[in-house]
């Protein structure tokens, strides 16, 4: 999460701000003015085993269904809930399953995928998936992090045929909240991958080939599906949505703008008159 801090400077004229930091309560409103087809944003009465996870997009028609113990924890500043994952291997462990009996999921060539994570390195797993909707085949698609190895941290991505190494590592792993956004485009003959972390854009990759996945539950924090999972993630996830479209740079920024920090002045005593040669100085940083 961002916050901007206001620095007013002007010259003979003394200023005292009183200031008070209120996140914009916009952003789920952002996400839904772009119409993704499913929206996560996981502020359900209960996680309970087998809880329903609302979809807020497109009339609840994509439901998740919560799975082995998942918590929520406080969100990244949007107003939502994250929910935490414990990791899961051989079988067992947390996870939101996403079944997608209309295919609603499946047949897309241009698409997106977005949401929030907050995690640190851990070798539970070597390859944690964030979410993936593929039962081992090539054609399906995923993001996930290496936990351990030689370069923690370093996110990886399907793509159709293959699974695509971005750069660089470390930066999901560092314990704060983090937006990533993997966008999808098919051109007609090639598919590009191109992902942004923080709204940044961090790489891309083209291949071959348009996706073609098979008819599969999306799985939120592991992959598999409802009966077996593992690559289970380690840490926290939020506000998960998916697109049948690819989001522009443009789009991206304002959703992860939309959850900035804005100081905003409760009372403002000026002292002395003349603001003429007053400069106003905005300055963005890490929370």
């Amino acid at each position: 999460m961002k916050t901007l801090n206001m620095v007013l400077s002007a010259g003979a004229v003394a200023v005292c701000l009183s200031l008070t930091s209120s996140a914009r309560a916009d952003y789920a409103s952002t996400v839904l003015s772009d119409n993704p087809l499913s929206f996560w944003q996981f502020n359900d009465a209960s996680s309970a085993n087998g809880a329903t996870a609302f979809d807020s997009a497109a009339g609840n028609l994509s439901p998740g269904i919560y799975q082995g113990g998942i918590s929520f924890v406080s969100g990244p500043g949007t107003g939502d809930n994250g929910i935490q994952f414990s990791g899961a291997s051989g079988g067992a462990g947390s996870f939101v399953d996403i079944p997608d009996a209309s295919s609603r999921l499946q047949n897309l060539t241009d698409f997106s995928v977005e949401f929030w994570e907050q995690s640190s390195a851990t070798a539970t797993e070597l390859y944690s998936r964030f979410l993936s909707y593929a039962d081992g085949g090539t054609g399906n698609y995923w993001v996930g992090m290496e936990t351990a190895g030689s370069n923690p941290g370093q996110p990886f991505v399907g793509v159709p045929g293959s699974t695509w190494y971005a750069w660089p590592p470390n930066i999901l792993t560092d314990g704060s909240w983090n937006y990533v956004v993997l966008t999808y485009s098919f051109d007609g003959a090639n598919t590009t991958a191109s992902l942004y972390i923080n709204a940044i854009a961090e790489g891309s990759t083209t291949v071959a080939g348009a996706f073609t996945p098979s008819a599969n539950d999306l799985i939120l924090g592991a992959e598999g599906n409802q009966y077996y999972v593992y690559n289970g993630l380690v840490g926290n996830m939020a506000d998960v949505a998916i697109y049948d479209q690819a989001l522009s740079q443009s789009q991206i920024s304002t959703h992860f703008d939309s959850v900035v920090v804005v100081p905003e002045p409760a009372s403002v005593a000026l002292l002395g008159l003349g603001l003429t040669a007053g400069l106003v100085f905005l300055r963005r940083r890490n929370a």
